[in-house]
């Protein structure tokens, strides 16, 4: 009998938002422990990122961003500490910022991010995220997304992971966080204290 990436969720407050496709990205508010390494909480492995919580302006060396113009540091809300990031919505145009991270096949990777939306509320807009194994062209090798709000919400935290461990072929993970569809209205997604780690 073989056991390969295995995980278990150990409390019965399981959600999940939305799955896209074979079901390879959960959403838990609960922790969540993996089978194929040490039993240590999602909260308690070290944070890839150095600029999660947004505090200076080197958080722009570790993401890409769709367009600077509506995609800022601001220090007017934040979860934690004084700043935030801030996506600001536009009619018909998709905003978003991401990162990836190198991986190798079998590793795993989960992540929470603090969001908060304003103006969301009826104007048709979207805020989602994705994780995305990548090959070394850059080509897609599994990719799924996760609802992140359709409304206006304070401060609150998602969790997140790929329950397929990387495939052969895969050298990095891909998390994109957009805000979409947008119809009218200039709606504001907010983004703290994001965290991901690769096992």
């Amino acid at each position: 009998l073989f056991l390969d990436g295995l995980r278990v969720n150990c409390s019965s407050e399981w959600t999940t938002k939305m799955v896209d496709g074979p079901g390879n990205v959960g959403v838990s508010s609960a922790p969540t422990y993996y089978a194929n390494s040490p039993r240590v909480p999602i909260a308690d492995r070290t944070n890839l990122f150095g600029q999660g919580g947004f505090e200076t302006a080197a958080w722009a060396a570790e993401w890409t961003v769709s367009d600077a113009t509506y995609v800022k540091r601001v220090t007017t809300s934040a979860h934690a500490g004084t700043a935030s990031l801030e996506i600001n919505g536009a009619v018909s145009i998709t905003q978003s910022i991401t990162r990836s991270f190198a991986v190798r096949p079998g590793n795993a990777c989960v992540g929470k991010i603090w969001y908060k939306t304003e103006g969301l509320s009826g104007t048709g807009g979207t805020a989602f995220g994705g994780l995305s194994w990548l090959d070394a062209g850059g080509e897609v090798l599994v990719s799924n997304a996760f609802l992140i709000a359709t409304h206006d919400s304070d401060w609150t935290a998602i969790s997140f992971f790929l329950r397929e461990n990387a495939p052969p072929g895969a050298v990095s993970c891909s998390l994109v966080i957009s805000l979409f569809g947008v119809t009218s209205g200039t709606p504001i997604l907010r983004i703290d204290d994001a965290y991901i780690s690769i096992i």
